[in-house]
């Protein structure tokens, strides 16, 4: 393999690994969303996650956009025999361009339950830049460890666009300066 080969590897190696690390992104700032390229997003709760706050961006409408998301039970910590329920929560909000809360849903199960699951259903008027908050919640004072979470994107969205406006939308109490 000649230099310019060589190079050139280097350099499809290094775009690669940029790109993984930017579909694996979360941001944890609002006013800076991870721009969503797939209708999935998943993670985990645990210590590093719980009290998290994760923000997407992406086009939706005009239609109908559905966001469900689906909770699995963590265990208890220390794998230890506890007589208390051990809570795994985690929640969503869906703002529109003026920050406005369109649709939010949160999810609740506990280790002797199965997975659980909640849709919200949302139509959007018209074609505009959306963010999504996910919150891992903390708090209780009897919380799971590994659990896991799931939502799905479906509808009226465009995902990884291109042509996304970047000036700040404001509305409520709330400020989004949409990258």
């Amino acid at each position: 393999m000649n230099r310019h080969q060589s190079f050139a590897a280097l350099v499809c190696f290094l775009a690669l690994l940029v790109s993984v690390d930017a579909a694996n992104a979360q941001s944890t700032a609002r006013d800076n969303p991870t721009r969503l390229t797939s209708n999935m997003i998943s993670g985990l709760v645990d210590s590093d996650s719980r009290g998290n706050y994760y923000y997407y961006s992406f086009m939706a409408g005009p239609g109908e956009v559905a966001i469900t998301l689906t909770v699995d039970p963590g265990r208890a910590p220390n794998d230890g025999v506890n007589f208390y329920e051990i809570y795994t929560g985690v929640n969503f909000s869906l703002f529109d361009r003026n920050a406005a809360e369109i649709a939010a849903k949160t999810v609740i199960t506990s280790q002797k339950a199965d997975s659980k699951q909640a849709v919200a259903r949302v139509e959007v008027t018209r074609r505009q830049l959306v963010v999504l908050s996910v919150h891992i919640q903390d708090g209780y004072k009897h919380t799971s460890v590994g659990g896991k979470y799931r939502i799905r994107i479906e509808g009226a969205v465009e995902l990884g666009q291109g042509d996304i406006p970047s000036r700040p939308r404001t509305g409520g109490n709330a400020t989004f300066n949409i990258p």
